[in-house]
């Protein structure tokens, strides 16, 4: 049986550890960090480690429609968003 890519990484701890570590990095981020003022970053961290585990194959599922509703109202602008992806994408390389 094919295992999914998140059994692969190590599961619910290791994504954690990836998030936790992708989060750090955001509120490094002069652009990025006043999205997060005045939120409990652990329970974002929380949130988010299940939607990326869901996003590889671990055992949580959101809809884009969820995803869009809980974004929309705040404005975020393509340079933020191609920013976070690219902190995204080197907190993964980072982490193997």
């Amino acid at each position: 049986m094919k295992t999914s890519l998140f059994e692969q990484v190590g599961g619910l701890a290791k994504v954690r550890l990836i998030v936790s570590d992708f989060y750090d990095r955001i509120l490094d981020s002069e652009t990025l960090r006043h999205y997060f003022e005045n939120v409990d970053v652990r329970r974002m961290i929380d949130h988010q480690t299940k939607f990326v585990s869901a996003l590889m194959g671990g055992p949580v599922s959101f809809s884009n429609e969820h995803l869009t509703r809980a974004h929309h109202h705040l404005g975020i602008t393509a340079e933020e968003y191609e920013e976070m992806g690219e902190i995204f994408r080197e907190t993964l390389e980072d982490h193997n």
